[in-house]
């Protein structure tokens, strides 16, 4: 009904809500044999009870990949459609960002891109999606990259927290990651 079923587009693919109010991640060509991993991930995330409100949900049994002529496409089903968090963020939505990131950080999960494109609300409580390059081993390296991706995609210079973002590489708390956003 006048509504555009196409919700929008990453680095990799295409994301479209369908009639049901699942939303289907689709991706064509080169980058689709990484969407099974991710996929796989995302559901591997959800059933981890300790982790499952951090990730957004995936329905289990959706993935589907295929070759049509001589293109190859993956693709899931999201269970709902989540709200895109825009800029400039108040303290609050970067706390919960900082907690959120920390909490699969605490869970040796490292998102491995989040950026505030992958960062969505579901009924007012933040997840995480896009897991391709997610990894579940955390070491103070890649724990650096995935603040550092934050930082920045925040519109925050890494250089001005190399300090704080020590701090939280010696004492990975909450408390030292909310120091680097809100630096």
């Amino acid at each position: 009904q006048g509504q555009s079923a196409f919700l929008g587009a990453g680095a990799n693919g295409r994301v479209f809500k369908l009639v049901s109010g699942a939303v289907l991640k689709v991706v064509v060509g080169r980058k689709s044999d990484e969407v099974e991993k991710e996929y796989l991930l995302m559901l591997q995330y959800r059933k981890r009870i300790d982790i499952q409100s951090l990730v957004f949900p995936v329905v289990e049994n959706s993935f589907h990949s295929g070759v049509v002529g001589s293109v190859a496409y993956a693709g899931y089903l999201l269970a709902e459609e989540g709200i895109k968090i825009g800029l400039p963020l108040s303290n609050a939505l970067k706390t919960e960002l900082a907690v959120s990131l920390h909490g699969l950080h605490s869970h040796d999960v490292i998102h491995g891109d989040p950026r505030i494109d992958n960062a969505l609300t579901l009924g007012g409580v933040l997840k995480w999606i896009d897991f391709r390059q997610s990894e579940t081993v955390t070491t103070k390296i890649s724990r650096r990259r995935d603040v550092h991706i934050l930082r920045q995609s925040l519109g925050g210079s890494v250089a001005a927290a190399t300090e704080e973002i020590e701090a939280y590489e010696n004492d990975p708390s909450v408390e030292r990651l909310l120091q680097v956003l809100l630096k």
